[in-house]
């Protein structure tokens, strides 16, 4: 993450670069989930480049990515974390390596700052919001693929989120978008939404 010369974010930046480099090296060698390559300072992690488009570049869902999303949500919570912020189709990369790759249109994870893990402060929360988790993905099947719902997915619409997932985003993500949109966004174009150049496709069917 890049901040504008001379602007010092400090603990907040050790912060959000140490959440997400342990939360990749937690998530180590699920297919989808950017490899943690280094850590060479407090404030500063690289991962392994996901070739391809976010969700919501596409505008037809392969057949294969919710599926594969699916299998790959599942991974994540079998390592006990809740990923908490898949409401964003920016999140969720239709990967793209090529013409005859077998990896092509598989689903990967991206942006892993205000995920929760079972043994830290907010651990508690993790199973209530990796049940928000599932909510969303099934949002994004009804609204992109409605013919590949599932009965989880139906289940999971039909409970909803939980309040949990309400006290997540005040405390977790409210302060996060707080540093990363009103400090950062202006300066790197980060979190501001559809280019206008962007074509709508499908993102806004309901």
């Amino acid at each position: 993450m890049r901040v504008p010369p001379g602007l010092r974010l400090g603990v907040a930046a050790r912060r959000l670069a140490g959440r997400e480099a342990d939360h990749l090296e937690r998530l180590a060698g699920i297919v989808g989930i950017p490899a943690l390559l280094d850590r060479p300072a407090p404030d500063a992690f690289l991962r392994r480049w996901t070739p391809g488009h976010d969700l919501r570049q596409v505008a037809r869902v392969p057949d294969r990515l919710f599926p594969d999303l699916h299998e790959l949500l599942a991974a994540v919570h079998a390592r006990g974390v809740a990923y908490a912020d898949l409401a964003k189709e920016e999140n969720v990369i239709v990967e793209d390596r090529g013409p005859g790759h077998a990896d092509t249109d598989r689903a990967g994870l991206v942006d892993f700052q205000i995920s929760v893990a079972t043994g830290t402060w907010l651990g508690g929360l993790v199973p209530l919001l990796q049940r928000a988790d599932r909510v969303h993905l099934a949002r994004h099947v009804k609204r992109r693929r409605p013919d590949q719902l599932t009965v989880a997915d139906r289940e999971a619409l039909a409970k909803g989120k939980g309040w949990l997932a309400q006290l997540h985003r005040t405390v977790v993500k409210r302060p996060y978008n707080l540093v990363t949109r009103r400090l950062i966004r202006r300066w790197s174009g980060a979190g501001e939404g559809r280019r206008k150049d962007e074509p709508r496709g499908l993102r806004d069917v309901r």
